[in-house]
């Protein structure tokens, strides 16, 4: 992937214009990785990612449980 398109991904990404599967693949480019990672730090900074992640997992432990309660 040629660097001189990075920016106009990563824009893509942040305004749901890509599906997960291609964004997958993006991210799977070390250098674009390392790149979106960058940004996603300059725009969300280093406490409001830390939340994001931290709610993003909270998000996924609830759906689990509710996935392993339906099931019982």
């Amino acid at each position: 992937m040629n660097k001189k398109f990075y920016e106009t991904i990563y824009d893509c990404i942040v305004t749901g214009q890509v599906s997960s599967d291609r964004i997958a693949k993006y991210l799977k480019n070390k250098g674009f990785y390392n790149y979106w990672k960058k940004r996603k730090e300059e725009v969300y900074g280093q406490k409001e990612q830390r939340e994001l992640d931290e709610s993003m997992k909270e998000s996924f432990r609830q759906r689990d449980e509710r996935k392993k309660n339906e099931m019982e």
